[in-house]
């Protein structure tokens, strides 16, 4: 149960007080606007991540945030390779790895 909402039967959304149905886009704006925040991007953007995502095997979430990783490495780092970038990457994947394990 979110918030007093619960799921229904064939998984349809109700609010208890009122027994109506309610759109499944509202928890998703719950969640993002709450939890964790929202980043806009065009539609256009998001199918290729979503395409992206499936054909390496990562959520739409972990892909997005790969990318905006990826970003961020280009333009701190613009006179790096590709592979000079990934490698930074996972050397800064693997010191935060080790600094939660201590």
């Amino acid at each position: 149960m979110v918030m007093g909402l619960s799921l229904g039967l064939k998984g349809a959304l109700y609010r208890p007080w009122q027994g109506a149905p309610i759109d499944i886009r509202f928890i998703y704006v719950l969640y993002i606007e709450v939890l964790v925040g929202i980043v806009k991007i065009s539609d256009a953007l998001h199918d290729e991540v979503r395409v992206a995502s499936q054909g390496l095997c990562r959520s739409i979430n972990a892909q997005a945030e790969f990318w905006l990783k990826l970003g961020r490495a280009c333009e701190l780092n613009p006179t790096l390779s590709g592979a000079e970038l990934l490698k930074l990457l996972v050397e800064e994947a693997r010191s935060e790895h080790d600094k939660d394990r201590r």
